[in-house]
């Protein structure tokens, strides 16, 4: 979840609802979070 966060910081995303949509969409946040193709991306 901190690297989430951190991602979020970084891009300048402030809502958490936005933040979940775009590790759905992005592998390289996933990557970067460690989430594999079919992990559970975390909820807000």
């Amino acid at each position: 979840m901190i690297c989430t966060l951190i991602v979020g910081y970084r891009f300048w995303i402030r809502s958490e609802r936005r933040l979940c949509e775009d590790v759905h969409l992005n592998l390289g946040i996933r990557w970067f979070c460690g989430l594999g193709l079919e992990g559970d991306v975390p909820d807000h």
